[in-house]
């Protein structure tokens, strides 16, 4: 009797939406092969350094990105067909949407906020009027 591989698809919609910062971070792993489409109006989409050489923009409009990832980018459908593989939907309202893959990607570190870099600025000061005393 022949044997029949059988493969799960994966099927995410990740969603923020926080009035305030509402950044997603996905990291995949290698075997994720399929579509992603990606939406922040107030953000931006980062793409990190691992991801990069394995995916390809299909459509850019008004603060959407799709790409296709992996192998999947060999199998890209006909226009009408649908699509069979794994994809995700996500949708950050005001953040950035970070994507990488596990174990060779990470976040890049947060930005000080303007009351962070204050604050620093105010104890460099104090340091500095310390000394002079």
């Amino acid at each position: 009797m022949p044997t029949i591989a059988v493969r799960t698809f994966l099927l995410l919609h990740l969603y923020s939406t926080d009035f305030n910062l509402g950044n997603i971070a996905i990291f995949l792993p290698r075997a994720f092969s399929g579509y992603i489409q990606a939406h922040s109006p107030h953000g931006s989409l980062r793409l990190l350094p691992s991801f990069v050489p394995s995916s390809q923009l299909v459509a850019q409009y008004n603060h959407e990105s799709q790409f296709i990832v992996g192998v999947a980018r060999n199998n890209t459908p006909q226009l009408g067909d649908a699509w069979e593989g794994d994809m995700i939907h996500v949708s950050a309202r005001r953040g950035d949407i970070y994507i990488g893959y596990i174990g060779e990607d990470s976040k890049p570190a947060a930005e000080p906020t303007i009351w962070a870099k204050l604050g620093q600025m105010f104890k460099a000061a104090a340091v500095l009027a310390d000394k002079k005393l």
